[in-house]
């Protein structure tokens, strides 16, 4: 078999590398990735350091664009469109179930198929796959995983009993579910009565919180669970923040109504109302409230200045919000550059993150063990990255009853392509007795493949006429194609 070999595709590519101070325009229909910023320790921003960041920096491309994100203590998760899920950060208790307890500075495929939503705890991860069933994996000391066990695991495991799941959400140890008919599930600690059962004992499979249904959304975070009903209120069980009690079955927020969506920080709690309204309550010793003071809320108080918000994102004493056009506020603490306004100063009402816009979700996590800086997520959209196929070589001689290898290059970041053989200009497609077969055929942009052509032993020979045969790489998501020609000579048998 004769071997032909070319220069390899280059390393992983990163989308939109400098978002600070411009980004790309957004296009139509445009393309997901995501950026990060603030605490990276242990690589959690995905952008290849451990460097932390006080403006966003893309996440290195995993291959394909990353339509949602979820952040932990001092890991990531992201989405691919294509249902694919991505991890980085720490490892240290398998929480990027890729089987190891490796750290990753940049995304690394996570074995787990169909997933449709993501969540992310202290030290474990939660999935929702297509089919409505939870997985979890990472830290499972106090049942964080639902699957029954106090063990950890490294790569994926099913929770137990749960079905038609729509949302998940993790606190420090705890993970929730919401489910389609309106009730909320939860499981694994639960010393300040965060799983809403009337108990404070840990579950190893989840238990339901409180009896009554319509949910709409539920957050969590450290010790505390939060959730709106389709009639616009506002619960919370768990620590209550800054009083010392607990709730240990879901209790309403009194004060505020219409609530369209929530999110939980380290010991306060934020609700955006249907008019695009912040408000907030807890603990404000840095500002997180966004009042314009470190006094602390024992009702909801409106965030300064703030309209048209659609998502809200709690963290260790800060806050941020997502704007309906785009763009993201944040205040509170800033030491680390957590805010991402290229600052370490404290803001006590939101400041805009520069340079940064098309973002279509924002993701805080839960502060890293004893540090007090978090870090922020987003996903974004960007322009729809294309593609081209080249070959190497473009023309071959083929002898009868023999084979050849042609290296296949998609140059380009962003997503799956399928390659095939076809016509190429002024040409019928294979000659005669000649067969092919990619290896991959479906290769992501920016990787290779190798094409092996092979002729069968009576392949009639082309004699000085070459026959155009065409490359074509076509991909779904987004939809696009890109063609070369290749020239086959096949020559007589090999003596």
């Amino acid at each position: 078999m004769k071997r032909v070999r070319g220069a390899m595709a280059g390393g992983a590519v990163v989308l939109a590398a400098t978002l600070a101070g411009g980004g790309p325009a957004v296009a139509a229909g445009g393309w997901t990735h995501a950026a990060a910023w603030g605490w990276n320790a242990q690589g959690q921003l995905g952008d290849g350091t451990q460097t932390a960041r006080s403006v966003p920096v893309a996440v290195v491309s995993s291959g394909l664009g990353l339509v949602k994100v979820a952040s932990g203590s001092t890991h990531s998760l992201g989405l691919g469109a294509d249902g694919t899920l991505w991890a980085w950060g720490a490892n240290d208790k398998g929480q990027l179930g890729d089987g190891t307890t490796t750290d990753r500075a940049v995304p690394v495929e996570v074995p787990l198929t169909g997933v449709k939503s993501i969540a992310a705890g202290g030290r474990f991860s939660l999935a929702i796959r297509v089919d409505g069933t939870v997985w979890a994996w990472g830290q499972g000391t106090e049942g964080e995983l639902g699957n029954g066990t106090a063990s950890g695991s490294g790569t994926p495991v099913q929770v137990a009993g749960l079905t038609g799941v729509v949302e998940v959400a993790g606190g420090v140890q705890h993970g929730v579910a919401l489910k389609s008919d309106g009730t909320v599930w939860a499981w694994g600690a639960n010393d300040k009565g965060q799983l809403g059962d009337g108990t404070t004992t840990d579950r190893a499979v989840p238990v339901r919180s409180g009896s009554s249904a319509g949910y709409a959304h539920i957050a969590a975070q450290s010790v505390t669970t939060v959730a709106t009903r389709a009639d616009g209120t506002a619960w919370s069980w768990g620590q209550q923040w800054p009083f010392t009690s607990v709730f240990t079955s879901p209790a309403q927020v009194q004060g505020i109504g219409q609530v369209a969506s929530i999110a939980q920080g380290e010991n306060h709690t934020l609700a955006v109302r249907t008019d695009g309204t912040v408000w907030a309550w807890g603990v404000n010793y840095a500002g997180q409230l966004g009042d314009g003071t470190t006094t602390d809320r024992l009702q909801p108080v409106q965030v300064a200045g703030l309209t048209g918000i659609k998502q809200v994102a709690g963290g260790f004493w800060m806050s941020e919000a997502l704007r309906s056009d785009g763009t993201v506020a944040s205040w509170g603490l800033n030491y680390a550059g957590q805010l991402g306004d290229g600052t370490t100063t404290t803001r006590l009402t939101p400041v805009s993150v520069p340079g940064l816009t098309g973002v279509t979700q924002i993701a805080l996590g839960d502060r890293p063990g004893f540090s007090t800086a978090s870090h922020t997520l987003v996903a974004r959209s960007v322009p729809k990255p294309g593609f081209t196929v080249s070959l190497d070589p473009d023309d071959v001689r083929l002898p009868a009853g023999g084979s050849i290898e042609i290296l296949v290059r998609v140059n380009g970041p962003g997503q799956k392509v399928t390659l095939s053989t076809g016509a190429g200009k002024g040409g019928l497609g294979l000659p005669p007795g000649v067969t092919a077969r990619f290896s991959p055929q479906t290769v992501r942009a920016g990787g290779t493949a190798t094409l092996l052509l092979t002729a069968a032993p009576d392949a009639p020979p082309s004699h000085g006429e070459s026959t155009a045969v065409g490359i074509t790489g076509t991909s779904a998501l987004p939809s696009g194609t890109s063609s070369t020609s290749l020239l086959i000579y096949v020559t007589d048998p090999v003596a």
